[in-house]
């Protein structure tokens, strides 16, 4: 923007101007130095108040804008009458001075150019051109309050996301170690242990279950075995599954079990291994020990008593090892799910004996009495004949024993045993009710520990009279008895004989 000095050096007066001589010129400048001197002061007021007020403005925030020119303010309506007005008050106010002043009686000095009313509007518009660029400075959010606001919500919605989502994942973390509830193993809750915690509960839980007892049930009696010895446990996986509830989910999961108290489902299950063949071997010892014979019911005669009684037979069994090996594993199996002792019989097949108690109720037995010289028979229990019979003399008693019929011997023969008191006879002497050994014979035997038989030369027979100690160990009866005897007997009849 050009100067007033400028303005008025481009300014050609020249032709408004007759040339004057140098007194005119003198006296000219003297009238019009105060006047130009006035207009200048004024000038200066007048920019002075327009800068004030363009100051003021610009503080209110009140200038409105150009149009089409975001930021540069446009004077107002009142402002720009204002303009001419304040020019033209101006050159009223400066001409009635400029008209009136004395010429001053000092020597003349030489005076500014002179200054034209463009001046005065150049001015003017400088004003207006500092108020534009004080507006264009103004602040944006004094143009867009509204969008500076949201700006400033959205902003805080950010940073409060983001502090969010970082207490969010330092939460995540810390819970990264605890069980979450609902985690259970063979009935017994997890949740809230932390993985180190995990391990030694589960190899207690594992341990108790190991110790749990398999009653076996066999004909011959009753076995318990734990089933430790027949099983692997997989705890390494139990405890992997544990742990790693919490990780097998996703964030939003975590997020949900953590903030709205929700529990995981998760029942881990227990891996285990049994072993077949240290169920087959175990079976096997288990088959020996109990197999069982069958046992024959027999008559005995009890301490103290002449009169029989049948024992009870012993039905015999065979384990079924197959089967056994089969239900074992099974009931294994059962145990570790429930978590509970079992129990079963085992399988196994019977083996009958040949003689039953209740087969032996009319079996006939002799039982004989030596102090009383007497041969009763009984069937069962029940006696059926008493009779008078001869027994072992001095140095040839008859001995007391449990012995049985060996032979029964119809017209028997009687055979020289070569001892002292038959050295005279002779060798052979044949049937006869009168002979030695009368009309029938019965041979009385016994066994000895290995089973074996042991024949001591006792018989049962005819032709002496009885009621004396006079054999050399037989047990004679008249032939009257001992035919009717041997009649009533077997092979195998048991043969009591008591002092």
């Amino acid at each position: 923007m050009k100067t007033e000095s400028e303005h008025m050096a481009d300014t050609d007066l020249s032709p408004l101007t007759p040339e004057a001589t140098p007194e005119e010129a003198a006296t000219e400048a003297t009238e019009v130095a105060p006047a130009e001197a006035g207009a200048a002061e004024a000038a200066v007021a007048v920019e002075a108040a327009a800068a004030v007020e363009a100051g003021a403005a610009v503080e209110a925030g009140a200038a409105p804008e150009v149009a089409g020119t975001p930021g540069i303010p446009l004077a107002t309506e009142t402002e720009a009458a204002a303009v001419p007005a304040t020019a033209a008050a101006l050159e009223a106010a400066v001409a009635p001075e400029a008209a009136v002043a004395p010429a001053p009686e000092a020597e003349a000095t030489p005076a500014p150019e002179p200054e034209t009313d463009s001046g005065a509007l150049d001015r003017q518009v400088a004003v207006l051109e500092a108020q534009q660029e004080a507006e264009m400075a103004a602040p944006e959010k004094r143009r867009h309050p509204l969008r500076n606001a949201l700006l400033i919500i959205a902003l805080c919605l950010v940073v409060l996301l983001g502090a969010g989502a970082g207490y969010l994942y330092y939460h995540d973390q810390q819970m990264a170690d605890v069980i979450p509830n609902g985690v259970s193993f063979q009935g017994q809750s997890f949740g809230g242990l932390t993985k180190s915690e995990v391990q030694p509960k589960v190899e207690t839980i594992i341990a108790d279950l190991s110790g749990q007892q398999i009653d076996l049930r066999v004909a011959a009696g009753q076995q318990s075995t734990p089933i430790k010895g027949f099983v692997s446990f997989d705890t390494t996986r139990v405890v992997d599954s544990i742990t790693t509830a919490r990780s097998d989910m996703t964030l939003l999961q975590r997020l949900r079990y953590d903030w709205l108290e929700q529990s995981v489902s998760r029942d881990v299950e227990l891996p285990y291994t049994i072993d077949q063949q240290a169920v087959a071997s175990y079976v096997a010892t288990l088959a020996r020990k109990f197999a069982v014979a069958p046992v024959d019911a027999h008559l005995t005669l009890p301490a103290g008593s002449l009169v029989p009684t049948a024992t009870p037979e012993v039905v015999g069994a065979t384990v079924d090892a197959a089967a056994t090996t089969t239900q074992l594993s099974q009931t294994i199996k059962t145990a570790i799910d429930t978590g509970q002792a079992q129990s079963f019989t085992v399988p196994a097949t019977t083996n009958a004996p040949k003689v039953t108690a209740a087969s032996l109720a009319n079996a006939p037995c002799i039982v004989v009495s030596l102090s009383a010289k007497k041969m009763n028979l009984y069937l069962g229990a029940k006696l059926v004949r008493s009779m008078v019979t001869a027994t072992g003399k001095p140095g040839y008693e008859t001995k007391p024993g449990d012995y049985y019929i060996g032979e029964k011997r119809f017209a028997p023969v009687w055979i020289n045993p070569h001892e002292d008191w038959s050295m005279n006879m002779p060798e052979r002497i044949g049937p006869s009710h009168t002979g030695p050994l009368g009309a029938r014979a019965m041979n009385v035997v016994t066994r000895n520990s290995k089973g074996q038989v042991v024949d001591y030369g006792y018989r049962i027979h005819g032709g002496t009279v009885g009621g004396s100690a006079s054999s050399h160990g037989c047990l004679h009866l008249s032939n009257a008895d001992v035919i009717w005897l041997y009649d009533q007997v077997k092979i195998g009849t048991p043969v009591f004989i008591r002092p």
